[in-house]
């Protein structure tokens, strides 16, 4: 079989490949042979024609693995004109576009000039982890849909991701393409060079590494006498559902749910997202409370969002945990979401939110205390994609990280997937217990190996119980 044959073939397989591996579970694997087939293409190519070859590749991905991106929808689109929308959406995929222009130039500066294999696969993994650094930069810190996501099915290699993030990942993933695709350029031709044997050590030690290394970090987790007990509500969308009656359908669900469920000495109870509506600073409206209090009656304490309209002027998505005592602590979301809850300021001069969407402040998040004295971390909806917050929940002595939110924002299935990647991720890189509760899913507890322990699907309606040992 000839490198030409190979190359005329297999060159428009990588990004289909790259987007199996994404969101196919079972294929996870696919990460470490996605670019393989664009190393082939490109083989040979001038510097020109690589440069058109990567575009070609880096786009089609975007098309393929961004998708969600181009599915955005607003929580509140009922208020969206149209020519509100198209703006939006044109200013996505502008954003798109240009960090799919800098991925460009770092894969065609990776293929066109580095020859040597021992330098290839140290500097193109190098120079690609670079870009997902500037990427996450510019994409106002939300690290998401990064090359060595799809490793988190498989723990053994998903589990360095405590050494080195997901970063890390990202870099052993481009080093075994590299390694691979070098390794069979060698086999297939008649070169002699000592240097052939530099890809097959190189694959050699990432095989051994990932194989013996990684399952060490595979074992059990250690047994507990304690655990926490909690109840996980997702009362479904609410896409559709005009601004006056929100809030009162989020309310006649949980309701609903609550009756039909069997809730016994539940510890902690959590609600997804926006329960109330808006609230004055310091004076929470107490029938929402009351009625609350009355679903959690079997629970000792309880965790409902709301829009904080604060004494400073401000709005904050805020967390609060409520006690038995009624005892309320609170916690703010701290990195918003851009064109949905602020509008980031290289945009103000064309685009505003429409008139009746909350322009959110920045807050802080805070970790909260149970009378028990376990300590949570609250993660709002979209600072999943964080790391930081979640290690600085962590730092502050965080037992578990309780995530909550809402997916609506988004029309494509495989956003729901990418929220709970993140969310395994961060379990994973903090070594704690998980709990994410989305109004439409993906609901669910995930242990410190970034193992899903217990699920509610996508637009799945229920109410589910676990306990997590501490």
């Amino acid at each position: 079989m000839s490198l030409r044959f190979l190359r005329n073939s297999t060159f428009f397989f990588s990004p289909f490949l790259l987007g199996a591996a994404f969101w196919i579970d079972s294929l996870w694997f696919l990460a470490g042979f996605i670019f393989v087939p664009f190393f082939f293409g490109v083989e040979g190519l001038s510097r020109t024609k690589k440069l058109l070859a990567s575009s070609f590749f880096i786009l089609t991905s975007a098309l393929v693995v961004a998708y969600p991106l181009f599915s955005f929808r607003s929580v509140q689109s009922s208020v969206l004109d149209w020519e509100k929308s198209a703006l939006l959406m044109a200013i996505i995929v502008g954003w798109v576009l240009f960090l799919a222009s800098l991925a460009v130039l770092t894969l065609w500066t990776g293929v066109s000039f580095y020859p040597n294999p021992l330098i290839k696969i140290l500097i193109l993994p190098l120079l690609w982890v670079a870009f997902e650094v500037v990427k996450t930069a510019l994409s106002f810190n939300l690290q998401w849909i990064f090359i060595g996501e799809p490793l988190i099915e498989f723990p053994p290699l998903a589990v360095y991701v405590r050494f080195g993030g997901t970063y890390l990942l990202s870099f052993l993933v481009m080093v075994f393409n590299v390694s691979f695709y070098e390794s069979i350029k060698y086999l297939l031709s008649d070169i002699k060079n000592k240097i052939r044997w530099i890809p097959l050590g190189v694959l050699g030690v990432l095989t051994s590494m990932f194989v013996g290394g990684g399952l060490f970090y595979t074992t059990d987790l250690p047994k507990s006498s304690k655990s926490l007990k909690v109840a996980l509500v997702q009362p479904g969308s609410f896409y559709g559902v005009s601004q006056e009656d929100y809030y009162s359908e989020v309310r006649k669900r949980t309701l609903v749910l609550a009756a039909k469920s069997s809730l016994k000495d539940i510890d902690l109870m959590v609600l997804p997202g926006n329960y109330s509506g808006p609230q004055r600073f310091n004076k929470f409206d107490r029938g929402a409370m009351a009625e609350v209090s009355a679903i959690a009656s079997s629970s000792q304490a309880y965790i409902m969002g709301f829009t904080l309209r604060a004494a400073d002027g401000n709005d904050y998505e805020t967390h609060a945990l409520v006690t038995r005592d009624q005892n309320a602590q609170l916690s703010h979301k701290e990195i918003l979401f851009p064109m949905s809850e602020y509008v980031p300021s290289i945009f103000k001069k064309i685009y505003s939110l429409p008139k009746g969407i909350s322009h959110y402040a920045a807050g802080k998040n805070q970790v909260l205390s149970l009378s028990s004295g376990v300590k949570i971390g609250i993660i709002s909806c979209s600072e999943e994609f964080v790391p930081e917050l979640a290690r600085r929940a962590k730092k502050s002595g965080a037992d578990i990280l309780v995530i909550t939110g809402s997916n609506d924002d988004f029309l494509s299935s495989t956003a729901f997937k990418e929220t709970q990647r993140a969310a395994r991720f961060r379990a994973l890189e903090n070594n704690v217990y998980v709990v994410q509760v989305l109004k439409n899913g993906i609901s669910s507890v995930i242990d410190p190996y970034g193992k899903v322990l217990t699920s509610l699907g996508t637009n799945e309606v229920g109410i589910l119980i676990y306990d997590i040992p501490l």
